[in-house]
Protein backbone atom coordinates (compact mmCIF):
# COMPACT_ATOMS: atom_id res chain seq x y z
CA UNK A 1 0.00 0.00 0.00
CA UNK A 2 1.76 3.26 -0.98
CA UNK A 3 1.90 6.23 1.70
CA UNK A 4 -0.99 8.48 0.30
CA UNK A 5 -3.05 4.78 -0.05
CA UNK A 6 -2.60 4.68 4.05
CA UNK A 7 -3.28 8.64 4.41
CA UNK A 8 -6.64 8.17 2.71
CA UNK A 9 -7.38 5.28 4.36
CA UNK A 10 -6.86 7.45 7.66
CA UNK A 11 -8.70 10.37 6.58
CA UNK A 12 -11.80 8.26 5.51
CA UNK A 13 -11.58 6.27 9.35
CA UNK A 14 -10.99 9.25 11.26
CA UNK A 15 -14.57 10.72 9.68
CA UNK A 16 -16.36 7.79 9.85
CA UNK A 17 -15.78 7.88 13.93
CA UNK A 18 -16.55 11.41 13.58
CA UNK A 19 -20.14 10.35 11.86
CA UNK A 20 -20.72 8.13 14.47
CA UNK A 21 -20.21 10.06 17.13
CA UNK A 22 -22.41 12.35 15.30
CA UNK A 23 -25.24 10.55 15.33
CA UNK A 24 -25.01 9.07 18.97
CA UNK A 25 -25.15 12.85 19.88
CA UNK A 26 -28.07 13.52 18.31
CA UNK A 27 -30.02 10.03 19.40
CA UNK A 28 -30.13 8.98 15.64
CA UNK A 29 -29.48 5.44 17.01
CA UNK A 30 -31.59 5.70 20.34
CA UNK A 31 -34.97 4.79 20.35
CA UNK A 32 -36.15 6.99 22.13
CA UNK A 33 -38.32 10.03 20.73
CA UNK A 34 -41.10 11.62 21.29
CA UNK A 35 -43.47 9.25 18.73
CA UNK A 36 -43.47 11.06 15.61
CA UNK A 37 -39.80 9.87 14.62
CA UNK A 38 -38.05 13.14 16.27
CA UNK A 39 -35.08 11.50 18.63
CA UNK A 40 -34.83 13.24 22.15
CA UNK A 41 -31.85 15.01 22.73
CA UNK A 42 -29.09 13.03 24.40
CA UNK A 43 -26.40 14.07 26.61
CA UNK A 44 -22.96 13.41 26.59
CA UNK A 45 -20.33 13.78 28.73
CA UNK A 46 -16.81 14.80 27.41
CA UNK A 47 -14.05 12.03 28.51
CA UNK A 48 -11.80 13.17 31.70
CA UNK A 49 -8.38 15.15 30.45
CA UNK A 50 -6.03 12.73 30.69
CA UNK A 51 -2.11 14.27 31.34
CA UNK A 52 0.01 13.83 28.13
CA UNK A 53 3.40 11.44 27.76
CA UNK A 54 5.12 15.02 28.01
CA UNK A 55 3.54 16.13 31.13
CA UNK A 56 3.85 13.18 32.99
CA UNK A 57 7.47 13.10 32.07
CA UNK A 58 8.13 17.04 33.36
CA UNK A 59 8.42 16.73 37.47
CA UNK A 60 7.59 19.71 39.00
CA UNK A 61 10.50 21.58 40.23
CA UNK A 62 10.83 21.96 44.03
CA UNK A 63 12.15 25.09 45.67
CA UNK A 64 15.61 25.59 46.44
CA UNK A 65 16.31 23.94 50.14
CA UNK A 66 19.41 23.45 52.52
CA UNK A 67 20.37 22.46 55.95
CA UNK A 68 22.59 22.20 58.12
CA UNK A 69 22.55 18.69 60.09
CA UNK A 70 25.99 19.51 62.25
CA UNK A 71 26.92 21.31 64.11
CA UNK A 72 24.00 22.20 66.34
CA UNK A 73 22.98 25.53 67.86
CA UNK A 74 24.57 26.54 70.58
CA UNK A 75 27.37 23.75 70.16
CA UNK A 76 31.15 24.77 71.15
CA UNK A 77 33.40 24.14 68.15
CA UNK A 78 37.04 23.86 67.39
CA UNK A 79 38.67 26.10 65.12
CA UNK A 80 38.58 23.44 62.37
CA UNK A 81 35.49 21.53 62.72
CA UNK A 82 33.24 19.38 60.18
CA UNK A 83 29.53 20.55 58.57
CA UNK A 84 27.27 18.18 57.56
CA UNK A 85 24.22 19.01 55.77
CA UNK A 86 21.64 18.29 52.90
CA UNK A 87 20.71 20.49 49.51
CA UNK A 88 17.61 20.17 46.75
CA UNK A 89 16.26 21.72 44.29
CA UNK A 90 18.67 24.21 43.87
CA UNK A 91 18.40 26.00 40.30
CA UNK A 92 21.62 25.97 37.39
CA UNK A 93 23.72 28.50 37.36
CA UNK A 94 23.20 28.93 41.17
CA UNK A 95 26.01 28.72 43.32
CA UNK A 96 25.44 27.11 47.86
CA UNK A 97 28.62 28.40 50.00
CA UNK A 98 29.17 27.99 53.68
CA UNK A 99 29.77 31.22 55.63
CA UNK A 100 30.46 31.80 59.09
CA UNK A 101 28.55 35.02 59.95
CA UNK A 102 30.11 37.30 62.86
CA UNK A 103 28.11 40.55 63.78
CA UNK A 104 27.00 41.38 60.69
CA UNK A 105 30.01 40.53 58.47
CA UNK A 106 30.14 37.58 56.27
CA UNK A 107 33.20 34.89 55.71
CA UNK A 108 32.82 32.41 52.89
CA UNK A 109 34.79 29.72 53.13
CA UNK A 110 36.10 27.41 50.07
CA UNK A 111 35.50 25.61 48.59
CA UNK A 112 31.75 26.10 47.12
CA UNK A 113 29.89 23.20 47.82
CA UNK A 114 28.45 21.00 45.08
CA UNK A 115 25.22 22.16 44.45
CA UNK A 116 23.88 18.42 42.56
CA UNK A 117 25.06 16.81 46.11
CA UNK A 118 22.24 15.76 48.06
CA UNK A 119 24.25 15.49 51.54
CA UNK A 120 27.56 17.37 52.09
CA UNK A 121 30.65 17.15 54.51
CA UNK A 122 32.77 20.13 54.29
CA UNK A 123 35.83 20.71 56.96
CA UNK A 124 35.56 24.60 58.10
CA UNK A 125 38.49 26.47 59.39
CA UNK A 126 37.47 29.85 61.81
CA UNK A 127 40.01 31.52 62.29
CA UNK A 128 38.42 33.95 64.33
CA UNK A 129 40.37 34.93 67.18
CA UNK A 130 40.86 33.39 70.87
CA UNK A 131 37.97 31.21 72.05
CA UNK A 132 34.55 31.86 73.44
CA UNK A 133 33.45 34.14 70.05
CA UNK A 134 30.05 33.57 69.04
CA UNK A 135 29.37 33.20 65.33
CA UNK A 136 26.80 31.73 63.15
CA UNK A 137 27.10 29.25 60.25
CA UNK A 138 25.13 30.39 57.16
CA UNK A 139 24.21 28.23 54.09
CA UNK A 140 24.24 30.33 50.97
CA UNK A 141 22.62 29.83 47.66
CA UNK A 142 24.40 33.09 45.52
CA UNK A 143 24.06 34.29 41.70
CA UNK A 144 26.56 34.65 39.42
CA UNK A 145 26.57 38.14 40.82
CA UNK A 146 27.43 36.80 44.15
CA UNK A 147 29.37 34.35 43.09
CA UNK A 148 32.16 36.76 41.04
CA UNK A 149 32.03 38.77 44.27
CA UNK A 150 33.08 35.87 46.35
CA UNK A 151 35.58 34.73 44.30
CA UNK A 152 36.65 38.06 44.13
CA UNK A 153 36.77 38.21 47.85
CA UNK A 154 39.00 35.15 48.37
CA UNK A 155 41.27 36.21 45.80
CA UNK A 156 42.37 39.29 47.54
CA UNK A 157 42.10 37.80 50.97
CA UNK A 158 44.84 35.15 49.80
CA UNK A 159 46.85 38.18 48.10
CA UNK A 160 47.10 39.98 51.30
CA UNK A 161 46.37 37.72 53.99
CA UNK A 162 43.74 39.96 55.10
CA UNK A 163 39.90 39.02 55.25
CA UNK A 164 37.62 41.59 55.78
CA UNK A 165 34.05 40.40 56.52
CA UNK A 166 31.46 40.84 53.76
CA UNK A 167 27.95 42.70 54.55
CA UNK A 168 26.03 41.78 51.46
CA UNK A 169 26.70 39.50 49.07
CA UNK A 170 24.72 40.25 46.09
CA UNK A 171 21.85 37.46 45.14
CA UNK A 172 22.48 35.53 48.27
CA UNK A 173 19.28 33.72 49.70
CA UNK A 174 19.60 32.39 53.31
CA UNK A 175 18.99 28.73 52.62
CA UNK A 176 19.78 27.87 56.78
CA UNK A 177 21.51 29.22 59.94
CA UNK A 178 22.92 27.95 62.64
CA UNK A 179 23.53 30.58 65.22
CA UNK A 180 25.51 30.85 68.60
CA UNK A 181 27.83 28.83 67.80
CA UNK A 182 30.69 29.26 70.27
CA UNK A 183 34.67 28.83 69.39
CA UNK A 184 36.65 26.84 72.13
Amino acid sequence: MTEQAKIALGVAAITAVGGVATAIATGVFSGDGDGNGSPSPTVIQPAPVQPTQTEEATPQRAEPDGEIIAPKRGSSVPADFTVEGSLSGIPRRQHVWLATQVDDRLFPKPPELSAQDREFVQDVVEAGGPGGIRFSLVLLMVDNAGQQQIEDWVERGGATGDFPGIRKISGSVRLDVVSRLVLR
